[in-house]
């Protein structure tokens, strides 16, 4: 009975990988075959990270217009001018120039501050890498399931229209009655309606793909999904070298930083307001019926007099400075949080998928075929056939699901680590 088990399974995979012809060319995407490389093109063309990547472009402009020097000034002044507004008869000429000069640190720390905010940027961007990561390999994950979904009821099928099948031969012969028909009908017309949700659902999880492609969600995909189920090896991790490996990689922690040492810069920025910044002004005197003259002068601020309010300028700067550290670590606590609570998941349905590989299967797999062995041999129920089905169908559905969720909370650690912890290898 096994045999005849097999032979079914097997036809139903010929049968099952028929959709995936159905998957067909489109635009210019020509090359993706497989998970790795539908990353590379999310990544490559997603709004998301274009858009991350102008902003970068736009901070790093920014730095030397950040610490750059106010613009010269240059002035004409004319004294005594006649009554007749003859501009050449004015007794005195005056030609300015003059240059503002910040005081010492103050253009350093503006550029630095500046630089700092470019780095955010970048950890902005593989920030958002991170996350469109994550939700490809989700979204691969689920059109996996999807099609493992459509081809476990078209084996059930398979199976029911084999029942059938003998159904209808029992009754011809008096060895069964027409309701044994009449419930092996019934299951393939439900079957049938399951069959068109699966396909639905492997159309929903193409969506999703062409929306992280950046492309209208009806667009045909050209896409390989692999016959047989991937084969993946349980990975092994630790909370501790998690953490920690998280506060040396993840853009959301390492861009608190980044904005602690700003706020740091902030606080320097604000204390050297007291230094006085310098104007420089030299001027050409030209004067009717006298000698021409050079005027030169200097002229600082005086922050002293305005005391209380750099003194405020400092405090504020150093209250944003305390609230990013608090920021900081809130989100290590966060992710150390996040971090336990997807580790014990993935132990859950880790222990979960072994016990249906090792017992659950292997049993209603048993179980199925004895009911079918004991129908033939006019020793058992169609009911009982029809039961058994339902009951190895829900079980190897709740075990590929299980595998999948496992799978989309590696990916979902890996973002709320901010690095692969496993190769590509789908």
């Amino acid at each position: 009975m096994k045999c005849f088990f097999h032979s079914l399974l097997l036809v139903s995979l010929l049968f099952g990988m028929g959709i995936r012809g159905s998957i067909a060319h489109a635009d210019d995407l020509k090359d993706i075959f497989n998970l790795p490389q539908l990353i590379d093109a999310v990544l490559e063309r997603h709004p998301n990270i274009l858009t991350a990547r102008s902003q970068k472009a736009a901070a790093d402009a920014n730095i030397p217009v950040a610490y750059a020097m106010d613009d010269p000034e240059a002035s004409l002044s004319q004294w005594s001018i006649p009554a007749n507004l003859n501009i050449l008869r004015a007794d005195e000429t005056w030609i300015t120039l003059s240059q503002k000069f910040p005081g010492p640190g103050k253009r350093s720390l503006r550029k630095k501050s500046a630089e700092l905010g470019s780095k955010r940027i970048d950890e902005t961007i593989r920030e958002t890498e991170r996350d469109l990561i994550t939700k490809t390999k989700q979204a691969y994950h689920d059109l996996l399931f999807a099609y493992k979904t459509l081809e476990i009821n078209r084996e059930q099928v398979a199976l029911a229209e084999h029942l059938l099948s003998m159904a209808n031969l029992k009754g011809s012969t008096g060895e069964a009655g027409p309701q044994d028909a009449l419930r092996a009908r019934m299951e393939l017309i439900s079957l049938s309606n399951v069959i068109i949700i699966s396909e639905q659902k492997i159309n929903l999880s193409a969506a999703r793909i062409n929306t992280l492609l950046g492309r209208p969600l009806e667009t045909p995909l050209f896409f390989l999904v692999p016959p047989v189920w991937p084969k993946w090896d349980w990975p092994n991790f630790s909370l501790e070298s998690l953490h920690n490996q998280a506060i040396l990689s993840q853009p959301g922690i390492k861009t608190k930083a980044l904005e602690i040492e700003q706020g740091k810069q902030a606080v320097h920025l604000a204390q050297k307001e007291f230094t006085p910044d310098f104007t420089v002004e030299g001027s050409y005197w030209e004067v009717q019926g006298s000698s021409n003259r050079w005027m030169a002068s200097l002229q600082i601020n005086l922050p002293w007099a305005n005391k209380t309010k750099y003194e405020a300028m400092v405090r504020e700067a150093r209250e944003h400075q305390r609230e990013e550290h608090a920021r900081y670590e809130w989100v290590i606590n966060e992710t150390a949080l996040k971090i336990k609570t997807l580790l014990v998941q993935i132990e859950t349905e880790k222990q979960q998928v072994k016990r249906d590989e090792k017992d659950l299967l292997p049993i209603a797999r048993e179980v199925l075929d004895a009911a079918l062995l004991e129908y033939q041999a006019n020793k058992g129920e169609m009911a009982s056939v029809l039961e058994a089905q339902k009951r190895e169908k829900m079980i190897e559905l709740d075990y590929f699901r299980t595998l999948t969720e496992a799978k989309k909370d590696v990916a979902e650690l890996e973002r709320v680590v901010g690095l692969d912890l496993e190769k590509r290898r789908e």
